[in-house]
């Protein structure tokens, strides 16, 4: 058998420190002592002190409990990343998602742009357009929950190229559908779609390049002065959650 090529990483940012966050962290320490994995850090975010990871007092090397709410760490980890010394470290670094959690990405966009510009007000928006899936839920809040899956899948699925919930080809691709529709989209739309794959072991990620060349991407949209509308996406291969907001500066 082939050896395994050995993946080098940065630091995973683990959103959560409860069932599905601590069982992230014990997958990569233990593809870290089959020599699967090198890393420097893993990041466990979470606002909840008595969370699991916290309960179980699990001590590792290279593991930090970061008590912090998911949004504003997100935000703070955006701003902080304009150094170009932390910018470079995003070339190695991995956000790993909690596949139930609020839309973060989104959130920590606006937020981060907010801070960074405080007379840029916003209001998010209901995002209702036919992006053409076979399963759209809209949610209370705003966002659309979005999915190729018309039946239940394991909430740990890896989502391989033979889909084994219906045991077929997965021919579908959340990313590319949702770029293809978005790029038939007026002016005035800054769209960003992050995808999470698996990296391995269990443990999806998105790299934090990815997420720094959207974000940048974002603030040069802000930068021509018009009203813009936000819209992110962020999806796995199979599902997705849509957010939109309306932005204009203070001054208009």
């Amino acid at each position: 058998m082939p050896s395994r090529k050995k993946i080098w990483a940065g630091t995973f940012h683990v959103v959560g420190g409860g069932c599905f966050g601590s069982q992230y962290v014990r997958w990569l320490l233990r593809a870290r002592h089959l020599g699967w994995l090198e890393f420097e850090n893993i990041k466990i975010i979470d606002r909840n002190a008595n969370c699991l990871w916290q309960q179980e007092g699990t001590t590792e090397n290279g593991v930090e409990w970061v008590q912090e709410d998911w949004i504003q760490y997100f935000s703070g980890l955006l701003r902080a990343n304009q150094q170009s010394s932390l910018a470079q470290k995003d070339r190695i670094d991995h956000w790993v998602p909690a596949p139930l959690s609020p839309h973060i990405l989104f959130e920590g966009f606006l937020q981060a742009a907010h801070a960074q510009h405080p007379g840029l007000l916003y209001d998010e928006q209901p995002f209702r357009d036919p992006v053409a899936t076979p399963v759209q839920i809209p949610l209370e809040h705003g966002p659309l929950a979005v999915s190729f899956a018309q039946w239940q899948c394991p909430v740990n699925c890896i989502e391989p190229t033979t889909c084994p919930a219906i045991h077929e080809s997965r021919h579908w691709d959340m990313k590319r559908q949702l770029q293809e529709y978005f790029s038939e989209q007026s002016e005035g739309v800054s769209w960003h779609v992050l995808q999470c794959q698996h990296l391995l072991h269990g443990v999806g990620t998105i790299p934090m390049e990815s997420i720094r060349q959207e974000y940048e991407k974002f603030l040069r949209a802000l930068k021509k002065g018009d009203p813009l509308e936000l819209v992110v996406a962020t999806v796995s291969g199979c599902h997705g959650l849509v957010g939109k907001a309306g932005l204009r500066w203070a001054s208009e």
